[in-house]
């Protein structure tokens, strides 16, 4: 199709269909573009919007939320501009605009509901302008209500007549037909309508009487000046057909229109609460739709306006798919070239980014419903016309142009995803910076224990935070905005790194020399027992980010790696790496075996070591700077397993984790940490994932695919 479709971010096929509806009415659009509309200082991650104000500048930058006008400005000139590819817009920034997050666009709203959202956003923002009255001269409708006495006895009875309509009572829209169930057809509902209701004991002389009321206070009151009033009042209602009023009669009441929109909003309520079982259904019963609707006899006599007489075209017709109101999917049919005059113009179902031509049974016809079928899977839900002598002026407006201000913003992508609330856990830091001293390692230094005692470190603490845009969201982008956040709190940066001391627990890694082989190739090897009182080793942190899943890391990301792609509902955490020159990280799990196999349990993380460094020393470290006994951490034995392969290799204490000759290792095996029981590991701090409901004290729910 030439026409562009809209992305589906979610459950948000209700809103495509509204969207493209309102798109198609060009008048409408003209009228949005002419709103005026400013650059939005509101922060991504707050919670509200500002609607338009009366200046029009230079949009807004990524990471500020737009005004609902202004998005819905940037979302048509996209559409509009992409008019003849059939390319697909992503509606993100509007979404944004509501204040909506990545969990809202899941729930599915009603169409009905949602129009009414809109248009009361947009008349919000055409307030202060000329356009003030816009939506309610296009869509609004009125009543009046004509009561006359049921069985008049004499003249007097068949002269009263009392009408409820005022020119400044407030237009309505849409028209809402409850009764989808007793009757089979718009035509047959405007016809029911157009019948009398009777009104039984009705006091035609209540307004008289509270005249007489109020007068009688004044009187009371000494009030010259209401009693002047009031007796004026009574003395015009004296005169009237109506005087006195009848008492208690039975009254017929005919509700007609007296004024018609050029553009008429039908919703078939089709969706309604059932107070019999406390939820909301959907009644499928058959209910026919014309192309043309004629409501002539439903006008007041004499309100009908010859130039526009009240004779309609079908637009728009938006479908619900689905057999329960809790679930379906909406889509539309329009004729977005509809003529006056002419019925050539081609239906186009648009389906969220899918649009495609189709014939007019299957925008009408099959969409009537029905108890049984087909029809019980899809029906009508929103029906929009337009009247036949404003085709021309709702459709084909002469001028409808982007505003420079919009146009020139248009360099300014947008949102490509909405704001998500993610949990991190945050690094392995020291709650205190004490550490052990060098005479409590060296007493411990025969047996290969280490006293934790003295340090109190904390393993997973979470901290939610905002992200703008995931898509266009790095690693380097997340840390900022968990150090905005850190410091709004008063509490230290998330990049002040571990100081040397915190980082090795006083367990330094080895000193490298450089030396000549016999082939006369220099080489470097480590270098353990040397005086180090002059030499200082400083690492060279970097921030990372993990995503953990069934008890290993699938992930680790840094610096300006996306985090689009990462799934939210698995656990992520921030893990410091030291990427010197001599350095070197690996993912670890444990693994308890167990009479029938093998099972991974625990807290998987990242290993940082040294080249030639032996697992000894490594496990001295994890001791200290991960708060471990050295009962536990003694027993466990490293091993480096082959993915795919059987082919395992088991390293002791004394041997080095990984060899300056081994670095092969790194890229084609993981590191397993095989323990005699499962609960000597790590354990899972607490932790809620956001797609879990355990409590925070239950531990770390971390889910495999």
């Amino acid at each position: 199709s030439q026409y562009g479709g809209l992305k589906n971010e979610g459950a948000t096929c209700y809103l495509n269909s509204v969207l493209q509806t309102i798109f198609h009415l060009r008048a409408l659009r003209q009228a949005i573009y002419a709103t005026p509309t400013a650059a939005a200082t509101t922060p991504a991650t707050a919670a509200a919007t500002t609607p338009a104000t009366a200046a029009a500048t230079t949009p807004t930058t990524t990471g500020q939320r737009k005004s609902v006008a202004l998005a819905l400005q940037r979302l048509f000139c996209r559409l509009q501009a992409h008019t003849g590819q059939g390319k697909a817009m992503s509606g993100v920034e509007l979404l944004d605009s509501f204040g909506w997050d990545s969990d809202d666009v899941l729930l599915q709203q009603d169409v009905g509901e949602f129009v009414n959202m809109l248009f009361e956003k947009i008349e919000d923002a055409m307030k202060s302008s000329p356009l003030h009255k816009f939506i309610s001269l296009t869509f609004g409708f009125r009543y009046e209500m004509v009561d006359t006495i049921h069985e008049p006895q004499n003249e007097e009875q068949k002269a009263w007549v009392l009408r409820r309509a005022k020119d400044d009572d407030p237009a309505q829209f849409p028209l809402i037909v409850h009764e989808i169930s007793e009757l089979n057809s718009v035509s047959a509902w405007a016809e029911y309508k157009n019948e009398p209701e009777i009104i039984e004991d009705y006091n035609t002389s209540a307004d008289f009487e509270e005249i007489e009321k109020e007068l009688k206070v004044a009187q009371e009151k000494g009030d010259v000046t209401k009693i002047q009033k009031f007796e004026a009042i009574l003395a015009d209602q004296l005169a009237s057909v109506n005087g006195k009023g009848h008492g208690r009669v039975c009254l017929l009441r005919h509700t007609r229109f007296c004024s018609l929109p050029p553009v008429l909003l039908i919703n078939l309520a089709r969706i309604q609460f059932d107070p019999t079982i406390g939820a909301t259904v959907k009644r499928h019963g058959r209910f026919e739709f014309d192309e043309f609707l004629d409501l002539t006899s439903s006008c007041v006599e004499g309100s009908i306006d010859e130039a526009h007489p009240p004779t309609y075209r079908l637009f728009s017709v938006i479908v619900h798919s689905g057999v329960s109101a809790q679930v379906g999917h909406y889509y539309c049919f329009l004729r977005p070239e509809l003529r006056k005059g002419s019925n050539d113009a081609m239906w186009y179902k648009f389906d969220d980014d899918q649009v495609w031509p189709c014939g007019p049974e299957e925008a009408l016809q099959a969409n009537y419903g029905g108890d049984s079928g087909v029809g019980r899977m899809r029906s009508a839900y929103y029906l929009v016309y337009i009247r036949e002598s404003d085709i021309e002026s709702t459709l084909h407006p002469s001028d409808v142009t982007v505003p420079s201000h919009v146009s020139d913003s248009m360099g300014d992508a947008g949102l490509t995803s909405l704001r998500q609330t993610i949990s991190v856990l945050l690094p392995h830091q020291a709650a205190t910076h004490a550490a052990t001293s060098a005479a409590t390692r060296e007493s411990h230094a025969g047996e290969g224990e280490v006293s934790v005692s003295e340090i109190v470190r904390v393993r997973g603490a979470m901290v939610q935070v905002t992200v703008p845009d995931m898509q266009e969201c790095t690693v380097s982008k997340l840390i900022s905005l968990l150090n905005v956040q850190f410091m709004a709190s008063g509490t230290n940066q998330l990049t002040d790194m571990p100081s040397a001391q915190e980082w090795f627990g006083e367990w330094f890694p080895p000193i490298y020399e450089q030396f000549e082989d016999a082939e006369g190739i220099l080489r470097t090897q480590a270098v353990e027992d040397v005086d180090r009182t002059d030499r200082c080793y400083e690492p060279d942190l970097l921030l990372c980010l993990t995503q953990l899943g069934n008890h290993e890391i699938w992930s680790v990301l840094s610096g300006e790696d996306g985090i689009g792609k990462l799934n939210s509902q698995f656990l992520w955490r921030l893990e410091w790496i030291d990427v010197s020159e001599f350095a070197f990280y690996t993912k670890v799990y444990h693994l308890d075996y167990t009479p029938t196999g093998s099972e991974r349990h625990g807290d998987p993380f990242l290993l940082n070591a040294y080249f030639d460094e032996s697992v000894l020393t490594v496990k001295r470290r994890l001791c200290v700077t991960m708060s471990l006994e050295w009962e536990d951490v003694s027993q466990w034995t490293f091993i480096w397993v082959r993915h795919g392969v059987r082919n395992r290799h088991q390293i002791d204490d004394d041997d080095p984790v990984v060899g300056s000759d081994q670095r092969e290792l790194l890229r084609s095996y993981q590191l397993v940490l095989i323990h005699p029981r499962a609960d000597d590991g790590p354990e899972a701090r607490d932790f809620r994932s956001p797609g879990s409901n355990l409590p925070q004290n239950a531990g770390i729910k971390i889910y495999s695919q």
